[in-house]
């Protein structure tokens, strides 16, 4: 079976990239190199290429790169304009995509589209190929709101050729009317050979990894204040998406706090491996309806419990008290009935405290528990089984 895989061009599709939906393509089709099917890779220079794995190069570098050579990096000046500037290349980039697919197309059982953009989707449902469609952004994003017009206005038949994928049933019941028929949930998984699972911790610190950007924030200026509260040794270390956020969010607070917080831009995968599971607990407050959160199980991966906001598919993800501790938002936001009842920023700093302040014996349970669960519920062999049983099922219905 050939497969077309189109994915992102925030950065090098490999399993060290620093974006989770990167990340998340990188393992899905090496696992399906091992079960014999043959890829082309749409994605952009230094991505995966092995001998099933034909990297059909879509740009010569990363958005970030073209955007910091371009000055748009720093988003000086009319913001507006830079954006404009910024939609107009992707576009570009994005229409010879689907000219290259259109070419190809008859080679290709199907077609995944793993690139989070809404132009690409569209066109994709007129090559005449069931497409999968991976959702790596919340519902309430402005591509699932344009799914939904088209969907509800049924434009030029959107629904004839595509289907999509949910990693979390929080997603998934979110888009009522995108027609059962038409979607799936799977949950996202990983490669446990990958993650070096320690019954004990080898160092103190709290360890946050993520992406820098207020458009999604996942909580890196909270673990500062916490990191300031507590004072708990924390890692920061994050793919920087937005630098003016940082220059004059971040990385004063990380200056203030020179003493506690160390911050390391770039991790290699073996760097990543290595502080996780060297590390406390990983401490995730997000600000945004997680979609998944897959540097959740890379932790429980290697044995580090996991704090986070009740956001998106956290619920989902941690086993409350068992592989870390799920905290409500606010007074005004509760998600579910948990252990810790305090909320917000109080409710985060008591269960970080409680994590610390566990018995080893407690504390190594915890630990087995967070590898045991991802086990059990998040390997990627587990994922793409279920996503073959999908293949089996779109593939024998007539296009409608």
């Amino acid at each position: 079976m050939k497969i077309a895989v189109i994915s992102s061009l925030t950065q090098p599709t490999i399993k060290e990239s620093s974006g989770g939906s990167e990340v998340w393509t990188a393992n899905f089709i090496l696992e399906h190199e091992k079960r014999g099917y043959s890829v082309d890779l749409y994605a952009i220079k230094n991505s995966i290429e092995t001998k099933k794995i034909n990297l059909i190069k879509i740009f010569d570098q990363s958005l970030k790169e073209y955007y910091k050579e371009k000055n748009w990096y720093f988003l000086k000046g009319d913001l507006n304009q830079i954006r404009t500037k910024k939609e107009q290349f992707i576009s570009t980039i994005y229409t010879s995509t689907i000219i290259k697919l259109l070419i190809n197309k008859e080679k290709y059982d199907f077609i995944v589209d793993s690139s989070s953009y809404p132009a690409i989707t569209f066109n994709l449902n007129y090559l005449g190929k069931k497409c999968l469609v991976i959702q790596h952004f919340p519902v309430d994003f402005s591509l699932i709101f344009y799914y939904k017009n088209l969907y509800e206005k049924n434009f030029f038949g959107i629904n004839r050729n595509l289907y999509f994928i949910f990693p979390s049933s929080f997603q998934y019941e979110k888009t009522a009317f995108i027609p059962k028929s038409k979607k799936f949930l799977i949950h996202h998984g990983l490669n446990l050979n990958d993650f070096h699972f320690s019954e004990s911790n080898g160092n103190d610190n709290i360890i946050w990894i993520g992406r820098i950007d207020p458009n999604m924030p996942k909580g890196c200026d909270i673990v500062l204040q916490i990191a300031k509260k507590l004072k708990k040794k924390t890692i920061i270390s994050g793919f920087i998406q937005n630098k003016m956020f940082f220059e004059n969010k971040i990385k004063p607070l990380i200056k203030n706090l020179s003493n506690l917080v160390t911050f390391i831009e770039k991790l290699t995968f073996v760097e990543k491996n290595k502080i996780l599971s060297n590390s406390k607990l990983f401490l995730f407050p997000i600000q945004w309806e997680e979609p998944f959160g897959l540097v959740m199980i890379e932790s429980m991966a290697t044995g580090t419990p996991v704090v986070a906001f009740a956001r998106g598919s956290v619920p989902e993800v941690i086993k409350d008290g068992e592989t870390g501790f799920i905290i409500n938002p606010s007074d005004d936001d509760i998600r579910g009935n948990f252990i810790i009842k305090k909320t917000g920023i109080e409710g985060l700093c008591e269960a970080v405290e409680r994590i610390y302040s566990m018995p080893e014996e407690q504390y190594r349970k915890m630990r087995r528990a967070c590898r045991e669960h991802v086990e059990k519920n998040f390997t990627v062999e587990r994922m793409v089984d279920e996503y073959e049983k999908v293949y089996e099922e779109i593939l024998n219905k007539k296009t409608s």
